[in-house]
C-alpha cells in the first residue's frame, strides 16, 4: 500500500539482495578484499564472521559477481550434512561425474574431486569452495573440511576454502580441539555494525535509490532508527519498511521520531505492541484494507450479509477498541446495530460508516477509495465463513431483496491514436512498467506464474517451477543467439526508469512489453536507454542437466555427442563389431566431442573453449528447442 501512497515502483527498504541497493560500508569493503584475498591465494582458510543481520550474505554474493572466468564456484548453503553428503554436494557443485562413487564411501568421492581439481589445475583453472551459515557445521564435518586443504600440488593448493558464519564459529575454531584447523586460517575478518554516520548513509542511499525525498526521514529519526538497531542493516530495513507504512497510515510525508518509536516497537517485539497499544496505526491499516476489500468486492448485498460485513469489522478492530476503554474513562459502546433496517442503504456509504464509528480516526478507509488503492474484484462470500459471536435468535425479516445496481461497465485503458512510444512510455504515469510486471510477463511467456517479488528471490521461483535464470550483458546479436525473450531496464538520465521485456527480435526491428502495452521500435532508439543488462529464462534440457568438460563421461555425454553431430552434420561412423568398445568412447568426453563442442559455439558467437558451459546449454536449449519455449527471434 505505501508504494503507491509515496508514489515508488518498489519497496526501498526490502531485505532481498537487490544489487540496484547494494550499498558498501568500509567494513564492508574490508571484508570483501578478505574474500578476495581468499580467492585469489594458494593456501589454506579465510573466515568471515559476523552478527546476524550484518551483510555476509551481501558480501559473499558481492565475490560472486566479481569472479574471474576461470574460477569454478560450489556453495554449500546447507551444512547440516553428513560427511559424504558434504563432498556430494562439492561434487555436484563443481558437475564431477559420481557414478563411479560408492554411496557412502567418503574415500571415492575424495578421489573424484582430487581428479576433477588437478585437471582444472592442468588446464589453468581453480576452485573455491564457499560454506556459508558454517557455525552449524559439526566437528566431524570441521574436520573433513580441513582434510580438504590436503589436496594440493607441490605449490599450491588445489581448493581455496572461504568459511561464512556467526560469531559461535570464531569460538568453535579458537577450541584447542580445532587447533589444526584454526593454523591453516590464513585471513580472518568480523564484520561488525554499521557505525551511525555509515547507517545514515546507507538509509539515504535506499531513499535515493528508491527515488524518496532525504527528508522523508530526518536527522532525529535516523538517530532514533540508529539507536534501535545498533546499526545492523537487516533490522534498519525492517524499522525503516515499518516506518514507511506507519507514514502511509497516519497518512504523513514525513517520520518523525515517535513514528519511529512505534515501528521499531513492532519490529523487535515490545510487549507493548503485543497488547495491541503500540501496534494502533498498524491496525488501522489492516482495518482499512479489509474494509475497502469489502467495499469494493461486493455488487449485491442481502440484508443477513449486511450484518456479516459489520460484525466481521468489528471482530477486527477489537485490539482498538480495547485500547480506547482503557483511554477514555467513558468511551462510546461499541455494540451491533440492532435498528430495524428494512432497507440498506448503498454498500459503500454504510461500510464506511460502520468502520468509522468503531474509530474515528480511520479515516485512511475513505482514502483508500476514493484514490483506488483497494482495487480487489473479488466478491465477499467468504465473510459467511469468519467466526462469529452468533446473537440471540430474532424473527428473521423477510428476505431482502438484492440491491439493484446499475451495471458496472469494465474499465478500458483509453489509448491514443498512433502506435506506443518509448517516450510515450517514459511520459504517460498510466503505463507503469514495474520490475513486478515484467517479471510476472516473462513468466507467463514460459506457461509459468510468479508471485510478487516482495520477499521472494524470482530465480528462487524459476527454479521450483524447472526453469533456471540467467544474468547476463551484452549487445543486441548476444539476445539474439540466446533466442529466449528478456527482461531488460530503461532509464534515462532524469533517474526515471522501466522494466520491459523484449519479447521479438527481427533484424534491427525490438517488440518491447511494458505495462501491458506493446512497443515496436528500432533498437537504436533504445540503445541509449539500455545498460545492457538483461535477465532471460531458460529450461534445461532433460537430457543435459550439468555443465559438461572434457574429460568426464555419462549418457549426456553420449546424447550430447550425437545431437551435435546432428546440428554440425557430421556422419556417424560405422560400429565396425567393436559395440561394447564404442559405446564406451560416445560416453567420453575426449578430443572428438571437445572440437564439436568448439564448431558450435563458434558458429553461434558463443566463447569458445571447448566447455559446455551454462550459456552454450542455453543456445543447445534454443537451436534443439525445449517444449513450451518461447522463441525470440522471427519464425522463417
Amino acid at each position: 500500500m505505501f508504494r503507491e501512497y509515496f508514489g515508488i515502483e518498489e519497496n526501498p527498504f526490502s531485505n532481498t539482495p537487490d544489487p540496484s541497493y547494494l550499498f558498501l560500508s568500509e567494513r564492508h569493503q574490508e571484508a570483501l578484499a578478505h574474500l578476495q584475498y581468499g580467492v585469489n591465494g594458494t593456501s589454506g582458510f579465510v573466515l568471515l564472521t559476523g552478527e546476524v543481520g550484518t551483510g555476509k550474505t551481501t558480501v559473499s554474493r558481492c565475490l560472486v559477481e566479481q569472479l574471474p572466468g576461470n574460477i569454478d564456484l560450489a556453495m554449500c548453503l546447507n551444512p547440516r550434512l553428513s560427511e559424504v553428503e558434504l563432498l556430494a554436494t562439492i561434487c555436484d557443485e563443481l558437475a564431477i561425474e559420481r557414478k563411479d562413487c560408492a554411496p557412502d564411501s567418503v574415500k571415492d568421492h575424495m578421489d573424484a574431486l582430487n581428479r576433477h581439481l588437478l585437471q582444472c589445475h592442468a588446464d589453468g583453472r581453480r576452485a573455491v569452495l564457499i560454506i556459508d551459515e558454517a557455525q552449524n557445521l559439526s566437528t566431524l564435518l570441521l574436520e573433513q573440511v580441513r582434510l580438504l586443504t590436503n589436496l594440493e600440488t607441490a605449490s599450491t593448493k588445489l581448493l581455496q576454502i572461504i568459511l561464512i558464519g556467526q560469531p559461535e564459529l570464531r569460538d568453535i575454531v579458537g577450541r584447542n580441539d580445532m587447533r589444526q584447523l584454526s593454523q591453516r586460517i590464513t585471513a580472518r575478518y568480523h564484520l561488525d555494525p554499521m557505525t551511525r554516520g555509515e547507517a545514515d548513509k546507507y538509509i539515504r542511499h535506499r531513499l535515493s535509490v528508491g527515488k524518496l525525498p532525504e527528508t522523508l526521514i530526518p536527522p532525529a529519526a535516523l538517530s532514533i532508527i540508529y539507536d534501535y538497531s545498533g546499526g545492523v542493516p537487516r533490522l534498519i530495513n525492517s524499522i525503516c519498511e515499518r516506518c514507511l507504512l506507519g507514514a502511509y497510515a497516519t497518512n504523513t510525508k514525513t517520520i518523525d521520531a515517535s513514528l519511529v518509536h512505534t515501528a521499531a516497537r513492532e519490529v523487535l517485539g515490545n510487549p507493548a505492541s503485543k497488547n495491541g497499544v503500540g501496534s494502533a496505526w498498524l491496525n488501522r491499516v489492516v482495518v482499512a484494507a479489509l474494509a475497502g476489500l469489502i467495499v469494493i468486492g461486493t455488487v449485491t448485498l442481502s440484508q443477513r450479509d449486511g450484518d456479516a460485513m459489520r460484525a466481521f469489522a468489528a471482530t477486527v478492530s477489537k485490539p482498538e477498541v480495547a485500547t480506547a476503554a482503557k483511554l477514555d474513562p467513558k468511551p462510546t459502546p461499541v455494540a451491533a446495530d440492532t435498528r430495524p433496517q428494512p432497507k440498506l442503504p448503498p454498500v459503500a456509504t454504510q461500510s464506511v460508516t460502520r468502520v468509522d464509528a468503531i474509530d474515528p480516526s480511520l479515516k485512511v478507509v475513505s482514502r483508500l477509495i476514493a484514490e483506488g488503492l483497494v482495487t480487489s474484484s473479488k466478491p465477499a462470500r467468504k465473510l459467511s465463513q469468519v467466526p462469529i459471536k452468533q446473537q440471540p435468535e430474532k424473527a428473521a425479516p423477510p428476505p431482502a431483496e438484492p440491491i439493484q445496481t446499475a451495471a458496472v461497465a469494465p474499465v478500458i485503458e483509453t489509448r491514443p491514436d498512433g502506435p506506443l512510444t518509448i517516450e510515450t512510455l517514459f511520459s504517460r504515469p498510466d503505463i507503469r512498467g514495474h520490475l513486478d510486471g515484467g517479471v510476472a510477463k516473462l513468466f507467463r511467456l514460459w506457461g509459468h506464474t510468479t508471485k510478487p517479488l516482495s520477499g521472494l528471490n524470482p530465480c528462487a521461483d524459476a527454479e521450483a517451477q524447472g526453469l533456471r535464470c540467467y544474468r547476463g550483458q551484452g549487445p543486441w546479436p548476444k539476445l539474439a543467439a540466446l533466442n529466449h525473450p528478456a527482461l531488460i531496464s530503461l532509464g534515462k538520465t532524469d533517474g526515471a526508469r522501466k522494466y520491459a521485456v523484449v519479447t521479438a527480435l527481427d533484424g534491427s526491428t525490438v517488440t518491447l512489453e511494458a505495462g501491458g502495452r506493446k512497443i515496436v521500435t528500432d533498437v537504436q532508439a533504445i540503445q541509449d536507454l539500455w545498460s545492457g543488462d538483461f535477465l532471460v529464462l531458460w529450461k534445461p534440457l532433460a537430457s543435459l542437466r550439468r555443465n559438461l568438460r572434457p574429460g568426464m563421461s555419462g549418457r549426456d555425454v553420449a546424447w550430447l555427442k550425437n545431437r551435435l553431430g546432428e546440428i554440425l552434420k557430421i556422419p556417424s561412423p560405422e560400429d565396425g563389431g567393436a559395440g561394447s568398445q564404442k559405446k564406451e568412447q560416445d560416453n567420453f568426453f575426449g578430443d572428438d566431442l571437445k572440437k564439436r563442442v568448439i564448431a558450435f559455439q563458434q558458429s553461434h558467437g558463443l566463447k569458445v573453449d571447448g566447455i559446455v558451459g551454462t550459456l552454450t546449454r542455453i543456445q543447445l536449449s534454443a537451436v534443439i528447442g525445449s517444449p513450451n519455449a518461447p522463441p525470440l527471434l522471427k519464425q522463417p
